[in-house]
Protein backbone atom coordinates (compact mmCIF):
# COMPACT_ATOMS: atom_id res chain seq x y z
CA UNK A 1 0.00 0.00 0.00
CA UNK A 2 1.39 3.27 -0.99
CA UNK A 3 0.57 6.78 -0.21
CA UNK A 4 -0.26 9.09 -3.02
CA UNK A 5 2.33 11.39 -4.49
CA UNK A 6 2.16 14.99 -2.86
CA UNK A 7 1.68 18.08 -4.47
CA UNK A 8 4.35 20.52 -4.95
CA UNK A 9 6.59 18.88 -7.51
CA UNK A 10 8.30 16.60 -4.26
CA UNK A 11 11.44 14.56 -5.93
CA UNK A 12 10.39 11.32 -4.86
CA UNK A 13 12.46 9.31 -7.18
CA UNK A 14 15.12 8.62 -5.51
CA UNK A 15 14.03 8.41 -2.15
CA UNK A 16 11.85 5.22 -3.67
CA UNK A 17 14.47 3.40 -4.32
CA UNK A 18 15.49 2.86 -0.76
CA UNK A 19 12.42 3.53 1.21
CA UNK A 20 8.50 3.58 0.68
CA UNK A 21 6.82 6.62 1.44
CA UNK A 22 3.56 6.21 4.19
CA UNK A 23 2.83 9.58 5.36
CA UNK A 24 3.05 13.29 5.00
CA UNK A 25 4.18 14.43 8.85
CA UNK A 26 5.55 18.15 8.24
CA UNK A 27 6.22 20.81 5.05
CA UNK A 28 7.39 23.76 4.34
CA UNK A 29 8.56 25.94 1.86
CA UNK A 30 11.85 24.05 1.22
CA UNK A 31 10.23 20.30 0.72
CA UNK A 32 8.35 17.67 3.12
CA UNK A 33 9.17 15.79 5.46
CA UNK A 34 7.50 11.82 5.50
CA UNK A 35 7.48 8.67 7.84
CA UNK A 36 8.65 5.87 5.24
CA UNK A 37 9.79 2.43 6.05
CA UNK A 38 13.23 1.43 4.62
CA UNK A 39 13.14 -1.14 2.32
CA UNK A 40 16.24 -3.21 3.50
CA UNK A 41 14.51 -3.57 7.27
CA UNK A 42 11.16 -2.21 7.65
CA UNK A 43 12.21 0.63 9.98
CA UNK A 44 10.39 3.42 10.36
CA UNK A 45 12.19 6.09 9.00
CA UNK A 46 11.58 10.57 8.63
CA UNK A 47 12.95 11.18 5.10
CA UNK A 48 13.23 14.73 4.44
CA UNK A 49 12.40 15.79 0.38
CA UNK A 50 13.18 18.91 -1.17
CA UNK A 51 10.77 20.23 -3.45
CA UNK A 52 11.84 19.68 -6.86
CA UNK A 53 12.52 23.06 -8.15
CA UNK A 54 15.90 23.31 -5.44
CA UNK A 55 17.58 20.39 -6.64
CA UNK A 56 19.24 22.34 -9.16
CA UNK A 57 20.35 25.33 -6.62
CA UNK A 58 23.91 24.82 -5.78
CA UNK A 59 23.93 26.19 -2.48
CA UNK A 60 20.71 24.21 -1.46
CA UNK A 61 22.59 21.16 -2.07
CA UNK A 62 25.85 22.14 -0.15
CA UNK A 63 23.54 22.79 2.93
CA UNK A 64 21.68 19.63 2.83
CA UNK A 65 25.12 17.66 2.15
CA UNK A 66 26.31 19.88 5.17
CA UNK A 67 23.14 18.74 7.39
CA UNK A 68 23.58 15.07 6.33
CA UNK A 69 27.43 14.84 7.10
CA UNK A 70 26.88 16.92 10.58
CA UNK A 71 23.99 14.65 11.69
CA UNK A 72 25.06 11.59 10.63
CA UNK A 73 28.31 12.48 13.53
CA UNK A 74 26.12 13.95 15.98
CA UNK A 75 25.02 11.30 18.45
CA UNK A 76 23.30 12.60 21.21
CA UNK A 77 19.63 12.01 22.83
CA UNK A 78 19.04 15.61 22.45
CA UNK A 79 20.16 15.57 18.95
CA UNK A 80 17.57 13.64 15.69
CA UNK A 81 20.08 11.63 14.17
CA UNK A 82 20.89 11.35 10.60
CA UNK A 83 21.12 8.21 9.32
CA UNK A 84 21.70 8.77 5.26
CA UNK A 85 21.43 11.25 2.39
CA UNK A 86 21.83 10.65 -1.52
CA UNK A 87 21.92 12.72 -4.34
CA UNK A 88 21.50 12.03 -8.42
CA UNK A 89 20.39 13.46 -11.37
CA UNK A 90 16.94 12.79 -10.41
CA UNK A 91 16.77 14.10 -6.81
CA UNK A 92 18.17 13.98 -3.50
CA UNK A 93 16.84 13.40 0.24
CA UNK A 94 18.08 12.87 3.74
CA UNK A 95 16.80 10.36 6.17
CA UNK A 96 16.86 10.76 9.58
CA UNK A 97 15.67 8.47 13.18
CA UNK A 98 11.59 8.97 13.35
CA UNK A 99 10.62 10.40 16.37
CA UNK A 100 7.21 9.92 17.96
CA UNK A 101 6.24 13.87 19.12
CA UNK A 102 5.56 17.38 17.72
CA UNK A 103 7.84 20.71 17.01
CA UNK A 104 7.63 22.91 20.00
CA UNK A 105 6.14 25.14 17.58
CA UNK A 106 3.22 22.86 17.18
CA UNK A 107 2.86 22.52 21.13
CA UNK A 108 2.49 26.18 21.18
CA UNK A 109 -0.05 26.84 18.39
CA UNK A 110 -2.10 23.37 18.08
CA UNK A 111 -5.39 24.02 16.88
CA UNK A 112 -7.86 22.19 15.15
CA UNK A 113 -11.49 21.38 15.10
CA UNK A 114 -10.09 18.07 15.49
CA UNK A 115 -8.33 18.54 18.69
CA UNK A 116 -9.74 16.06 21.75
CA UNK A 117 -11.23 18.27 24.54
CA UNK A 118 -8.53 17.21 26.86
CA UNK A 119 -6.08 18.72 24.19
CA UNK A 120 -8.45 22.08 23.97
CA UNK A 121 -8.11 22.54 27.64
CA UNK A 122 -4.11 22.10 27.63
CA UNK A 123 -3.50 24.50 24.62
CA UNK A 124 -6.13 26.81 26.93
CA UNK A 125 -3.87 25.97 30.47
CA UNK A 126 -0.69 27.42 28.37
CA UNK A 127 2.87 25.45 28.45
CA UNK A 128 3.55 24.80 32.64
CA UNK A 129 6.80 26.52 33.42
CA UNK A 130 8.23 23.48 34.66
CA UNK A 131 7.86 21.86 31.79
CA UNK A 132 9.09 24.76 29.79
CA UNK A 133 12.05 24.32 31.63
CA UNK A 134 13.09 21.10 30.82
CA UNK A 135 12.56 21.51 26.98
CA UNK A 136 14.69 24.56 27.34
CA UNK A 137 17.66 22.66 28.86
CA UNK A 138 16.99 19.57 26.55
CA UNK A 139 17.31 21.64 23.79
CA UNK A 140 20.55 23.63 25.34
CA UNK A 141 21.92 20.08 25.71
CA UNK A 142 21.91 18.78 22.35
CA UNK A 143 22.76 22.57 20.78
CA UNK A 144 26.08 22.18 23.42
CA UNK A 145 26.56 18.84 21.84
CA UNK A 146 26.94 19.88 18.22
CA UNK A 147 28.83 23.19 19.49
CA UNK A 148 31.51 20.46 21.06
CA UNK A 149 31.72 18.78 17.98
CA UNK A 150 34.66 17.45 16.83
CA UNK A 151 35.48 16.31 13.38
CA UNK A 152 37.80 13.20 12.35
CA UNK A 153 41.14 14.78 13.17
CA UNK A 154 40.03 15.82 16.74
CA UNK A 155 39.58 19.38 15.53
CA UNK A 156 36.56 21.18 16.76
CA UNK A 157 33.93 21.65 14.64
CA UNK A 158 33.03 25.19 15.32
CA UNK A 159 29.21 24.50 14.47
CA UNK A 160 26.71 27.28 14.91
CA UNK A 161 23.11 26.02 14.17
CA UNK A 162 22.17 29.72 12.59
CA UNK A 163 17.73 28.45 12.66
CA UNK A 164 17.48 27.28 16.76
CA UNK A 165 13.76 28.45 16.97
CA UNK A 166 10.24 26.20 18.31
CA UNK A 167 10.10 24.83 14.51
CA UNK A 168 13.44 23.17 15.11
CA UNK A 169 13.36 21.51 18.74
CA UNK A 170 11.38 18.76 18.88
CA UNK A 171 9.41 17.49 21.69
CA UNK A 172 8.46 13.79 21.52
CA UNK A 173 6.18 11.56 23.53
CA UNK A 174 9.18 10.36 25.71
CA UNK A 175 9.28 13.21 27.06
CA UNK A 176 13.00 14.60 25.29
CA UNK A 177 13.56 17.23 23.36
CA UNK A 178 15.82 17.25 20.12
CA UNK A 179 17.40 19.74 18.13
CA UNK A 180 16.48 18.90 14.38
CA UNK A 181 17.18 20.97 10.77
CA UNK A 182 21.21 21.63 10.28
CA UNK A 183 20.29 22.76 6.89
CA UNK A 184 21.61 26.15 7.69
CA UNK A 185 24.44 25.65 10.09
CA UNK A 186 28.43 26.85 9.39
CA UNK A 187 30.76 24.87 10.42
CA UNK A 188 34.32 24.59 10.22
CA UNK A 189 33.99 23.32 6.85
CA UNK A 190 31.22 25.27 6.21
CA UNK A 191 32.31 28.60 7.45
CA UNK A 192 30.48 31.04 4.89
CA UNK A 193 26.20 31.07 4.18
CA UNK A 194 23.82 33.26 3.61
CA UNK A 195 22.83 33.57 7.42
CA UNK A 196 18.92 32.59 6.61
CA UNK A 197 17.25 32.01 9.75
CA UNK A 198 14.28 33.31 11.21
CA UNK A 199 14.36 37.03 12.05
CA UNK A 200 12.51 36.50 15.39
CA UNK A 201 15.61 34.43 16.83
CA UNK A 202 18.61 36.13 14.80
CA UNK A 203 21.26 37.22 17.15
CA UNK A 204 22.14 41.04 16.21
CA UNK A 205 25.44 40.18 14.80
CA UNK A 206 23.74 37.48 13.00
CA UNK A 207 21.37 39.99 11.13
CA UNK A 208 24.58 42.32 10.56
CA UNK A 209 25.92 39.28 8.69
CA UNK A 210 28.98 39.72 10.82
CA UNK A 211 30.97 36.20 12.04
CA UNK A 212 29.35 34.18 14.17
CA UNK A 213 30.29 31.59 16.63
CA UNK A 214 28.04 29.35 19.28
CA UNK A 215 27.00 32.57 21.27
CA UNK A 216 24.68 32.93 17.86
CA UNK A 217 22.67 30.10 19.19
CA UNK A 218 22.51 31.35 22.51
CA UNK A 219 20.81 33.99 21.96
CA UNK A 220 18.28 32.36 19.99
CA UNK A 221 17.70 29.92 22.46
CA UNK A 222 17.64 32.90 25.03
CA UNK A 223 14.74 34.02 22.63
CA UNK A 224 12.86 30.87 23.23
CA UNK A 225 13.19 30.68 26.82
CA UNK A 226 12.09 34.18 27.23
CA UNK A 227 8.80 33.68 24.91
CA UNK A 228 8.06 30.53 26.90
CA UNK A 229 7.82 31.93 30.07
CA UNK A 230 6.58 34.99 29.03
CA UNK A 231 3.31 33.29 27.29
CA UNK A 232 4.55 35.65 24.04
CA UNK A 233 6.55 36.64 21.40
CA UNK A 234 9.68 38.76 21.63
CA UNK A 235 9.71 39.89 18.35
CA UNK A 236 7.31 39.95 15.56
CA UNK A 237 7.48 38.28 12.37
CA UNK A 238 7.89 34.47 11.01
CA UNK A 239 10.23 35.21 7.72
CA UNK A 240 13.31 34.12 6.99
CA UNK A 241 15.56 35.41 3.94
CA UNK A 242 15.48 32.66 1.42
CA UNK A 243 16.61 32.34 -2.18
CA UNK A 244 16.82 35.42 -4.00
CA UNK A 245 14.43 36.93 -1.29
CA UNK A 246 15.13 40.16 0.27
CA UNK A 247 13.65 41.22 3.89
CA UNK A 248 15.85 38.60 6.21
CA UNK A 249 17.48 40.61 8.59
CA UNK A 250 20.65 38.60 7.89
CA UNK A 251 20.96 39.69 4.48
CA UNK A 252 23.95 41.96 3.87
CA UNK A 253 21.66 44.62 2.31
CA UNK A 254 20.51 47.52 3.00
CA UNK A 255 18.07 46.93 5.75
CA UNK A 256 20.73 45.28 7.44
CA UNK A 257 22.89 47.59 7.54
CA UNK A 258 20.23 50.32 8.68
CA UNK A 259 19.83 47.70 11.57
CA UNK A 260 23.50 48.21 12.43
CA UNK A 261 23.02 50.28 15.65
CA UNK A 262 19.29 50.04 16.22
CA UNK A 263 19.12 46.61 18.15
CA UNK A 264 17.82 47.56 21.45
CA UNK A 265 18.49 45.40 24.87
CA UNK A 266 15.40 42.86 25.12
CA UNK A 267 13.51 43.80 28.12
CA UNK A 268 14.08 41.81 31.04
CA UNK A 269 11.20 38.94 31.57
CA UNK A 270 9.76 40.63 34.83
CA UNK A 271 9.72 43.81 33.41
CA UNK A 272 6.46 42.28 30.88
CA UNK A 273 5.33 39.70 33.44
CA UNK A 274 5.53 40.94 36.56
CA UNK A 275 5.10 37.58 38.17
CA UNK A 276 8.12 35.96 36.63
CA UNK A 277 10.53 34.74 38.98
CA UNK A 278 13.50 37.14 39.46
CA UNK A 279 16.49 35.09 38.67
CA UNK A 280 15.36 32.83 36.03
CA UNK A 281 14.77 36.81 34.40
CA UNK A 282 18.11 37.20 35.45
CA UNK A 283 19.37 34.04 33.44
CA UNK A 284 17.64 35.34 30.36
CA UNK A 285 18.92 38.35 30.54
CA UNK A 286 22.56 36.47 30.29
CA UNK A 287 22.05 35.17 27.22
CA UNK A 288 19.96 37.90 25.32
CA UNK A 289 22.88 40.57 25.61
CA UNK A 290 23.42 42.51 22.21
CA UNK A 291 26.88 42.80 23.02
CA UNK A 292 28.34 39.48 22.07
CA UNK A 293 31.08 39.97 24.13
CA UNK A 294 28.71 40.08 27.55
CA UNK A 295 26.53 37.27 26.59
CA UNK A 296 26.53 34.18 28.18
CA UNK A 297 29.53 32.20 26.69
CA UNK A 298 27.79 28.69 26.09
CA UNK A 299 24.99 26.90 25.87
CA UNK A 300 26.00 24.72 29.09
CA UNK A 301 27.01 27.52 30.47
CA UNK A 302 23.31 29.11 30.43
CA UNK A 303 21.88 26.09 31.31
CA UNK A 304 23.49 26.28 34.40
CA UNK A 305 22.48 29.86 35.04
CA UNK A 306 18.44 28.24 34.50
CA UNK A 307 19.14 25.46 36.63
CA UNK A 308 20.83 27.67 39.42
CA UNK A 309 17.69 29.98 38.83
CA UNK A 310 15.52 27.72 39.24
CA UNK A 311 16.63 26.44 42.77
CA UNK A 312 17.29 30.20 43.95
CA UNK A 313 13.09 31.10 42.72
CA UNK A 314 11.79 27.74 44.19
CA UNK A 315 10.73 26.74 40.44
CA UNK A 316 10.82 22.67 40.10
CA UNK A 317 11.55 21.83 36.47
CA UNK A 318 9.32 18.90 34.93
CA UNK A 319 10.51 15.55 34.55
CA UNK A 320 10.57 14.10 31.35
CA UNK A 321 7.90 11.61 31.88
CA UNK A 322 5.70 15.20 32.66
CA UNK A 323 6.84 16.33 29.88
CA UNK A 324 5.75 13.34 27.88
CA UNK A 325 2.74 13.93 29.38
CA UNK A 326 2.16 16.94 28.50
CA UNK A 327 3.08 16.49 24.45
CA UNK A 328 -0.04 13.21 24.93
CA UNK A 329 -2.52 16.30 26.18
CA UNK A 330 -1.71 18.48 23.41
CA UNK A 331 -1.50 16.48 20.30
CA UNK A 332 -2.41 12.89 21.49
CA UNK A 333 -5.17 12.51 19.12
CA UNK A 334 -3.06 13.19 16.47
CA UNK A 335 -0.19 11.00 17.33
CA UNK A 336 -2.57 8.48 17.91
CA UNK A 337 -3.72 8.81 14.12
CA UNK A 338 -0.83 8.96 12.85
CA UNK A 339 0.44 5.58 14.78
CA UNK A 340 -2.97 3.67 13.42
CA UNK A 341 -2.19 4.24 10.03
CA UNK A 342 1.60 3.34 10.52
CA UNK A 343 0.40 0.25 11.97
CA UNK A 344 -2.11 -0.55 9.59
CA UNK A 345 0.69 0.38 6.68
CA UNK A 346 3.66 -1.60 8.47
CA UNK A 347 1.75 -4.56 8.23
CA UNK A 348 1.82 -4.27 4.34
CA UNK A 349 4.78 -5.77 2.96
CA UNK A 350 6.73 -3.56 1.01
CA UNK A 351 6.48 -2.81 -2.47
Amino acid sequence: MRTSRPSGGASLTLAEVRYEILLPIASGGMGTVYLARRRSDGAAVALKIPHAFLRDIAEFRQEMAEEARLTAQLRHPHVVAGLEARETADGLYLAMEYVEGETLAVLLGATGTEASAREASAREAGLPIGVALRVLLDGLAGLHAAHELRDASGQAARVVHCDVCPQNLLVGLDGLTRLIDFGVARSSARPEGTGRGRNAYMAPEQMRGRPLDRRCDVWAMGVVGWELLAGRRLHAGEGRGGYGERGGYGERGERGAQQEEDVAEPPLLWSVQPDAPRALSRALGAALQVDVRARCADAETFAGLLVAACAEDGVRIAEHAEVGAYVAARVGTRLAERRAELAKRMLTPPE
